[in-house]
C-alpha cells in the first residue's frame, strides 16, 4: 500500500512539473526543443515580477520636469529588475561557467532576461516560481512584402507632405526642432545629404549617430534601404531638391536592428528601445515588427511600450502593413508586434475590446 501511495505521489508530482513546464515554455519553443535536441537555443525569459504601472506613474508624477521624470522612471525600472533578477542571473552564471549558457542580457523596460541556453537549462528555468514564460528568440523577417512602384522624378514637396497639409503646420512653427526621434530599423544612410546635417550627436562613444545592434558595433549604416526610406519620411529636409520629411528639423538617432535581408530578433529590438530611452529620445519610430507573434513577444512589447510612455517617450509603431494577410491569423496575431499591442492610454471617446 505504501509503495502504491509513493508511486502515485511521485507520478503526480512529475505530471505537475511537466504541466507547469508546458505552461511556461511557449509552444513554439517546445517545438524547437523537440527538433534541436542538444543544440543551444536563444530564449527570452519573462519574469512574473513586473513594475506596477499605476505605482510607477504615481511616483513619477511627482516630477514636473520632463528630464527628471524620465531619469526617475529609468532608475526605478532598473532597480526593480536588478533586484528581482538576482537569483535567476546567479543560476544562469553558474550554467555559463559550465558552458550551458552564453550571451546573457538583462533587460529593464520589461523585467526579462535574454540568453542562449541548452535544453536542460530551459526545463530547469521553467520550474522557477518567478518565471512567467520562456519564449523562442528567433531570427525573423520583420518587414513586409512590398512591391516597388516606378515614379516620375519630383522636386519640391512630395505628395505625402501635401496630402496631409504638413506644410501648414510648419508655417505655425512646428518643424520638429528640438525633438529627438530614435529610428529602430535597418540602419540609416547617415551620409545622405537630406539627413546629414541633423543627426544625433553621440559623441566619441557613438560617432556614427547611433548603434548597430545586429553586428554589435557603433556603425548603424543601412545595408537594406528600408531604414533610410523611413528616415526620409521622418525628416528628409529637401537639400537634394526633393523634400520628403514630415518634420525636417528633427534630430535623428539611428538604431540598426535588422540585417541586409530585413531580419532581426525581438530581443535586440528591445535593447534598442532601452538605448533610445536612456540616450535622450523623445519619440521611438518602428516601422517593423515580429510577424504572427506569440504570447511572449506580445506581452513583452506591451510592458515595454507602457513603460516607454511612463518615461515620457512616445512610440510611433506601424500596424497593418501585412494587410493582404490580415485574415490568415486570429486577432491579435494578425498584426505584427508591437503594432498589435493596445495603446497604454485611450481617449474616453475611443473604444477597444483589447
Amino acid at each position: 500500500m505504501n509503495k502504491l501511495l509513493i508511486t502515485f505521489i511521485t507520478t503526480f508530482l512529475m505530471c505537475s512539473v511537466a504541466f507547469a513546464q508546458t505552461n511556461v515554455i511557449e509552444p513554439e519553443l517546445q517545438e524547437v526543443l523537440n527538433e534541436k535536441g542538444d543544440e543551444m537555443i536563444r530564449v527570452n525569459i519573462i519574469l512574473k515580477s513586473q513594475m506596477e504601472t499605476a505605482k510607477l506613474n504615481a511616483s513619477a508624477s511627482r516630477h514636473s520636469n520632463k528630464a527628471d521624470r524620465k531619469q526617475f522612471v529609468i532608475n526605478e525600472l532598473k532597480n526593480f529588475s536588478s533586484n528581482s533578477q538576482k537569483e535567476i542571473l546567479s543560476l544562469l552564471q553558474a550554467e555559463k561557467d559550465a558552458r550551458r549558457v552564453t550571451d546573457i542580457t538583462a533587460h529593464w523596460l520589461v523585467n526579462s532576461i535574454h540568453c542562449t541556453v541548452s535544453a536542460d537549462v530551459i526545463y530547469h528555468l521553467a520550474e522557477h516560481p518567478d518565471v512567467l514564460m520562456i519564449g523562442y528568440d528567433k531570427k525573423e523577417y520583420m518587414l513586409w512584402d512590398e512591391q516597388a512602384e516606378k515614379t516620375s522624378p519630383q522636386r519640391g514637396l512630395t505628395e505625402n507632405i501635401t496630402h496631409i497639409n504638413v506644410d501648414d503646420v510648419w508655417n505655425k512653427g512646428y518643424t520638429g526642432k528640438g525633438v529627438v526621434v530614435a529610428l529602430i530599423d535597418s540602419g540609416v544612410n547617415y551620409n545622405h545629404i537630406d539627413l546629414a546635417d541633423h543627426l544625433w550627436d553621440g559623441g566619441d562613444q557613438y560617432p556614427n549617430h547611433g548603434y548597430d545592434f545586429i553586428n554589435d558595433d557603433n556603425d548603424p549604416i543601412d545595408d537594406n534601404g528600408h531604414g533610410t526610406h523611413c528616415a526620409g519620411t521622418i525628416c528628409g529636409d529637401g537639400t537634394s531638391g526633393t523634400q520628403t520629411g514630415m518634420a525636417p528639423d528633427v534630430t535623428l538617432m539611428c538604431l540598426k536592428v535588422l540585417d541586409s535581408e530585413g531580419s532581426g530578433y525581438s530581443s535586440i529590438t528591445q535593447s534598442a528601445a532601452e538605448f533610445a530611452v536612456e540616450n535622450g529620445a523623445d519619440i521611438i519610430s518602428l516601422s517593423l515588427g515580429s510577424r504572427y507573434p506569440g504570447a511572449s513577444v506580445s506581452y513583452s512589447n506591451r510592458v515595454i511600450y507602457t513603460n516607454v510612455l511612463q518615461a515620457g517617450v512616445v512610440a510611433s509603431v506601424a500596424a497593418g502593413n501585412d494587410r493582404n494577410k490580415i485574415n490568415e491569423y486570429a486577432i491579435p496575431r494578425n498584426i505584427n508586434s508591437p503594432g498589435n499591442c493596445p495603446p497604454p492610454w485611450l481617449h474616453p471617446d475611443q473604444q477597444t475590446n483589447a
